[in-house]
C-alpha cells in the first residue's frame, strides 16, 4: 500500500479538468477521468473487505495509490456509502472478505412500528463508522489538497436498508 507520507496533490490537475468540464464558461482541454472504484482497489491491494472498510489509510492511500496506478484524473474518497448511517443507527452488518459490506437483511434494525423507537440521533464519535470516515475524508483532504466530497446515503434507500427490503 502506499506510503501516508506521500503527497498526492498532482490530483489538483485532474479535479481543475473536472471543474472545468462542470464550468459554463471554460472548456476542459480533455474530458477527465473520474472512477468509483473502492471495491476495485480493495481487490488490486489484496486485502479482505472487513479491513479495507474499517481502516481508513487502507481505505483512502489504497484509492488514491491505484487511481495513480490507472492514470485516473479526479480521486474520490468512496466508501460504502449505503451502510454508514444505517451502522451507526445500529442496523447489523454482513461482511463478506471479497465485496463491500450490506446491511443484513435478515435482521432489519426496523421490523415493525414498536421498533421506530430505536431510532435516536447517533453519537457520531462513536457510533458505527462514523469517526472512521471522519478520519479518512480528513486524510483524503491533507493527502490531495482536494476537498472530498460529502457522501450520504439517499432517504427511500436508506429507510429500505434498514427494514430489510
Amino acid at each position: 500500500m502506499s506510503d501516508r507520507r506521500k503527497d498526492y496533490h498532482a490530483f489538483q490537475a485532474g479535479a481543475k479538468l473536472l471543474a472545468d468540464a462542470l464550468a459554463r464558461d471554460r472548456t476542459p482541454e480533455r474530458v477527465p477521468i473520474y472512477a468509483q472504484l473502492h471495491e476495485f482497489a480493495m481487490h488490486e491491494l489484496g486485502v479482505s473487505a472487513r479491513a479495507f472498510y474499517t481502516t481508513p489509510e487502507l481505505l483512502i492511500y489504497g484509492a488514491l495509490e491505484i487511481t495513480e496506478a490507472y492514470g485516473i484524473d479526479v480521486p474520490y474518497a468512496d466508501y460504502d456509502v449505503y451502510n454508514i448511517e444505517a451502522e451507526a443507527l445500529g442496523q447489523a452488518l454482513v461482511w463478506d472478505d471479497d465485496i463491500m459490506p450490506d446491511v443484513d437483511r435478515d435482521r432489519p434494525l426496523i421490523a415493525g412500528p414498536a421498533d421506530l423507537d430505536k431510532i435516536r440521533t447517533p453519537d457520531f464519535d462513536s457510533a458505527g463508522r462514523c469517526a472512521m470516515i471522519i478520519e479518512a475524508q480528513q486524510m483524503f483532504l491533507e493527502a490531495t489538497g482536494l476537498q472530498p466530497t460529502l457522501n450520504f446515503c439517499a432517504p427511500f434507500s436508506f429507510v429500505a436498508n434498514i427494514r430489510g427490503t
